[in-house]
């Protein structure tokens, strides 16, 4: 039901309900299909500049849900979500040290 949802919200461009509905249904049943939906959707979301202060937060799920992706198939989509997250981690790292001088 949540996947259903997630898509209805998509076409609302609702991005965080359909954050929510993905979080939600990945609680109950992995699913890496699901997964790669979420971390599209949480990177589309960030691209949009959504949730600043929560940046961070989302990019470390994002990697953690590729992580589990390309430990049960090392997919080249999978490899292509791991290193645009890694990327966006690293410039908020960057982003982050230079505000801290």
């Amino acid at each position: 039901m949540e996947v259903w949802l997630a898509d209805v919200y998509l076409q609302l461009d609702m991005k965080t309900d359909a954050i929510k509905s993905y979080e939600k249904f990945l609680k109950h049943h992995w699913d890496s299909d699901v997964a790669y939906q979420l971390t599209s959707t949480i990177l589309e979301f960030l691209e949009e500049g959504g949730a600043e202060k929560k940046q961070q937060q989302l990019l470390l799920q994002a990697k953690g849900l590729v992580e589990r992706c390309l430990s049960e198939e090392e997919a080249s989509r999978y490899l292509s979500q791991y290193g645009y997250v890694l990327k966006l981690l690293g410039n908020t790292n960057k982003r982050n040290q230079s505000i801290d001088k």
